[in-house]
């Protein structure tokens, strides 16, 4: 029977610097990515660090490290399934400050729900999608091109054109907040 150590080595072979970041076992286990290479790999020794389990994805080292160091502080929380019937994202305080943390800029929150994504950790992807959800929700599109410096892709009178031909959506969407006996007909409604 093979011994286990209590640490693996992980190494982005993507990044110029080559650096390899040290986890344990346990905290390895909130990714679903090196949760099975660490079982395909379980006859081979990757304590070592030139035995490190290679990932290739393209963000920042500050990005892998903050993320493997959430998976540490984290390691005796339960890992949470794909299936999971709760949709409910709960914030730890653990979680709070990561987020304080770790997203200073839209690039650094771009690289972590890529990073996320990709290593398949359900319950940090989860909490990463709630924070984009709660600096859109109810924003103008103005407002979240400014957040997350994003350009309109559109010309002026594309976008004005496409205003007019999607004005029926927001009309469905102003005479369903509007009492049946209150409704305004399509003939006298600006369009």
């Amino acid at each position: 029977m093979a011994v286990h150590p209590k640490l693996v080595y992980v190494k982005n072979t993507v990044t110029p610097s080559g650096h390899i970041f040290p986890l344990s076992r346990q905290a390895a286990q909130h990714s679903g990515v090196l949760r099975t290479l660490i079982e395909d790999f379980a006859g081979i020794n990757r304590s070592q660090k030139e035995d490190s389990i290679p990932i290739e994805i393209d963000v920042s080292e500050q990005c892998q490290s903050d993320v493997l160091d959430w998976a540490e502080k984290t390691e005796n929380k339960p890992v949470v399934e794909r299936d999971a019937e709760d949709k409910e994202v709960k914030f730890t305080d653990v979680d709070s400050h990561f987020f304080h943390v770790a997203i200073q800029t839209s690039e650094m929150l771009h690289d972590l729900l890529v990073l996320t994504n990709y290593l398949d950790m359900v319950p940090l992807y989860g909490m990463a999608c709630q924070v984009v959800i709660d600096m859109i929700m109810g924003k103008p599109a103005e407002h979240i091109r400014l957040t997350f410096g994003l350009e309109s892709g559109c010309f002026l009178e594309h976008e004005g054109a496409n205003c007019k031909e999607t004005a029926w959506v927001y009309y469905e969407q102003q005479t369903q907040m509007v009492p049946d006996n209150q409704q305004v007909s399509m003939a006298s409604a600006d369009v």
